[in-house]
């Protein structure tokens, strides 16, 4: 894995005004709104059909068995009762991962400043085998800006990014990847997550941040990461957003309030 450190931290236009309270409420109440149409349009989609399956291998081993004609064998019946035991272990985890995606959206901010340079460190540390395995080249701003955020739900938000930058890498060069910041106009700053991987059309920008959302349908994942990502950088008074092109890599930018280091 190659690592280096640039020198970035320039102005970057645009600040994100604290909400006015009334407006906070509706936003509140499209979020509760929003999570039960998150719940509805996973088990629609993502645990029904498998569901489906688990009901007819379960039926049809039991068929088998009771028929008394199945050359199966101890071996064979256990075989097949533990592919649907993994089977509804994958499934569980699922349906926990969606639970946990909403708890943690909704429990209470504990906003502190929140050194991102030290936050990333810890961040890209949780990735350094993977990318060691792809020699990946990482790119680090030598200074990176302090915000008043969540830290454990803005380390969230960083994975998500990272991850999927790694999950969508193009397999016609080697993976780079550059977190750079940049202050705006003293009362917020932008986290910026670079990648040369896959890239996204423009058509898409906003759709994956939707539940679901997800445009590369052969990769794995379900489409949550950035609706989760989305959902906590505007509980902490900030925009999340992308510019990106097919095949040309995506820049990801977080902007949330600037703070300073007691």
């Amino acid at each position: 894995m190659a690592f280096r450190t640039i020198n970035t931290f320039q102005p970057h236009p645009g600040a994100v005004a604290p909400p006015h309270p009334l407006e906070a409420t509706v936003s509140r109440l499209e979020h509760r709104v929003e999570d039960l149409q998150l719940f509805a349009l996973y088990t629609a989609h993502e645990i029904k059909n498998p569901l489906r399956a688990l009901t007819l291998a379960a039926e049809t081993l039991l068929a088998d068995v009771a028929s008394g004609e199945s050359d199966l064998g101890a071996d064979g019946v256990v075989e097949r009762l533990s592919d649907i035991g993994a089977e509804a272990r994958r499934l569980s985890a699922q349906v926990s991962d969606l639970v946990a995606v909403v708890a943690q959206a909704e429990r209470p901010l504990q906003v502190v400043p929140v050194n991102v340079d030290h936050l990333v460190a810890h961040v890209l540390e949780a990735f350094a085998s993977d990318f060691a395995e792809i020699s990946a080249n990482i790119t680090v701003a030598s200074r990176l800006p302090v915000v008043a955020a969540d830290e454990a739900m803005l380390r969230t938000v960083l994975t998500n990014l990272i991850s999927n930058a790694l999950r969508y890498r193009s397999p016609d060069r080697p993976f780079t990847l550059t977190i750079e910041g940049a202050q705006a106009d003293g009362t917020s700053c932008q986290i910026l997550v670079t990648d040369n991987g896959l890239g996204i059309h423009a058509s898409d920008h906003t759709r994956i941040f939707a539940p679901l959302g997800r445009v590369h349908h052969n990769e794995p994942g379900y489409g949550l990461g950035l609706a989760l990502a989305r959902r906590i950088v505007e509980r902490l008074g900030g925009q999340i957003g992308v510019h990106s092109q097919l095949e040309a890599g995506a820049s990801f930018w977080v902007r949330l309030p600037s703070a300073t280091l007691n």
